[in-house]
């Protein structure tokens, strides 16, 4: 019946035992019980408990450029991660927010796909839009102003939750002035 060193034991709806297989590196296995049938699913907190936090969705990508926490992104041609810059569409379709201090060029980092992120230094009006800024520089990407200048893009990234805090959910939609 058990086929590897490590398998599980888990009980089928029929209520016979079946074994569960060893998962892959980095897989974890758990159980909550209990709960109402709306929380078995992911639950991400909305309020990071200290500067430099994120909760969410997170995976790992090669940065292009070296990039800081807060900086976003977007996937270039070469399947790494560029700062974005909405001053045109090649350099916009943001999609990730560095969540690691500091990615040097070319090295694998954290990066956050949808979440609540803080950041201390933020001075965002609460409830506010969060777009993409012109700047497109590390330490310059977020902006509530949204872009208006000819051939700017704008991309909605998300909502301030608070002062310091958003949630980090990018649109697909982008807009391109003419």
């Amino acid at each position: 019946m058990f086929t590897a060193a490590g398998d599980l034991v888990y009980a089928t709806a029929a209520n016979y035992a079946a074994p569960l297989a060893i998962g892959s590196e980095g897989q974890v296995l758990g159980s909550i019980s209990g709960l109402p049938a709306w929380q078995d699913s992911l639950m991400i907190s909305p309020v990071p408990g200290a500067d430099h936090l994120a909760s969410g969705i997170k995976c790992l990508l090669t940065a292009g450029v070296a990039m800081a926490f807060g900086d976003v992104g977007y996937i270039k041609s070469d399947s790494k991660v560029g700062l974005i810059d909405a001053d045109a569409i090649a350099t916009m379709s943001a999609v990730v927010m560095c969540i690691d201090e500091t990615i040097a060029q070319d090295a694998e980092g954290t990066f956050l796909v949808m979440g609540f992120v803080r950041d201390d230094t933020w001075a965002f009006t609460p409830g506010g839009l969060v777009y993409g800024s012109v700047t497109g520089t590390t330490g310059n990407t977020l902006t509530q102003t949204a872009p208006s200048g000819t051939d700017d893009v704008v991309q909605v990234l998300g909502v301030a939750t608070h002062a310091d805090r958003m949630l980090f959910k990018p649109s697909l939609v982008q807009v391109e002035h003419a």
